[in-house]
């Protein structure tokens, strides 16, 4: 598993450790049923606490993406595609809100706006 995080990024190591798990999973690096390294270890070999760990791996099992067996630790799931498309839209549409509260600080209509975003993607 490789995780890489950036403490200046300005985004939660949490977080960061989050989505790159997601990725991982998404991308079938990390398989169904594969067991997760333990927080304490994991939290040892990115340099982070236990809680930062924790609060990624949680948050993971909320999503569906990992599963948590008492006494043996947490799982990669069964990865509910469905479920996974909506939560990413999900995150989407709330980025797409703060960059629409951004643009309109700055009185950026919404045609301008879908130029660029059709331009970036």
């Amino acid at each position: 598993m490789n995780i890489f995080l950036n403490n200046s990024s300005g985004v939660p190591l949490y977080e960061q450790l989050s989505e790159q798990i997601k990725n991982q999973i998404l991308s079938g690096s990390l398989k169904k049923e594969e067991p997760m390294p333990s927080m304490r270890a994991l939290a040892a070999s990115l340099r982070v606490s236990v809680i930062t760990t924790k609060r990624s791996y949680e948050d993971l099992a909320r999503e569906g993406f990992l599963y948590s067996v008492p006494a043996k630790g947490y799982f990669v799931a069964d990865v509910n595609l469905k479920k996974i498309e909506k939560s990413i839209k999900k995150n989407i549409e709330e980025k797409l809100k703060e960059v629409c509260s951004q643009a309109k600080k700055i009185n950026l209509n919404a045609e301008d706006l879908y130029k660029i975003l059709r331009r970036i993607y």
